[in-house]
């Protein structure tokens, strides 16, 4: 099963991707398909 996760940062900050790593992190136990992560300044 997939989960997405993301953030905007509206004071356009870069999103770290220590943050986005948690974040998949939390849901990890729906499968060990793939994993991948897109970053693009705030976004």
């Amino acid at each position: 099963m997939c989960g997405i996760c993301g953030k905007i940062d509206l004071t356009g900050k870069a999103v770290p991707l220590e943050l986005l790593r948690s974040m998949a992190d939390s849901f990890a136990y729906r499968g060990p398909d793939d994993e991948g992560f897109f970053l693009d300044g705030p976004v």
